[in-house]
């Protein structure tokens, strides 16, 4: 190496060891600044519980999200020393969770129809064979499948209405037995 070299690495060097100081002298002012704020916080807090019930659980939470937020602020403030713009940051993160609230809303629709079929199943608030009429709707038919995601209904006129399992916790719906039931756990009076 060459000493113009030696001298552009001594140089990067002392850039990233001032980068180091000043992030560690963040943290230090923040880290005072959290002790003070959640000091002041349950001391105004204090002096209010007279006059608003506020609670031990609830002030802890307000000391923590006050927490939370002096440590963000103090994470944005490190980033910007070490050269990430926030604006950046915030439209990656932006991006992450448009995709992440997508992905959770197709997964719930999916898991949410898995659960509701375990517990028709389990529960067996109808059989195949029983006629259906889900209310407000007016959907009617008789039904003809079960599957993990969705059941059919059989109507007279021959259409079949496809309805997500877990619209049968969601809405009222009327049974119309096609077999007569018997429950052994239901009261017998002694005759």
């Amino acid at each position: 190496m060459n000493s113009s070299a030696w001298a552009q690495t001594l140089t990067w060097f002392q850039h990233v060891d001032a980068r180091i100081f000043e992030s560690a002298l963040i943290l230090l002012l923040f880290w005072l600044a959290v002790r003070i704020g959640r000091r002041a916080l349950r001391t105004g807090l204090a002096h209010l519980e007279p006059h608003i019930q506020i609670g031990e659980e609830r002030s802890r939470m307000l000391r923590k999200i006050l927490s939370g937020v002096f440590w963000l602020l103090a994470l944005l403030v490190i980033l910007g020393v070490w050269g990430i713009q926030a604006n950046v940051l915030w439209a990656g993160l932006a991006s992450v969770l448009a995709v992440a609230g997508v992905g959770l809303i197709a997964t719930w629709a999916m898991v949410s129809n898995w659960t509701a079929w375990m517990l028709i199943v389990l529960t067996r608030p109808f059989r195949l064979g029983d006629q259906i009429e889900i209310l407000p709707e007016n959907l009617a038919g008789r039904v003809a499948r079960q599957g993990l995601m969705f059941t059919e209904l059989d109507q007279e006129d021959g259409g079949c209405v496809v309805v997500p399992n877990n619209f049968f916790f969601q809405r009222i719906y009327v049974r119309h037995t096609a077999t007569p039931r018997t429950n052994p756990l239901a009261y017998q009076e002694a005759g």
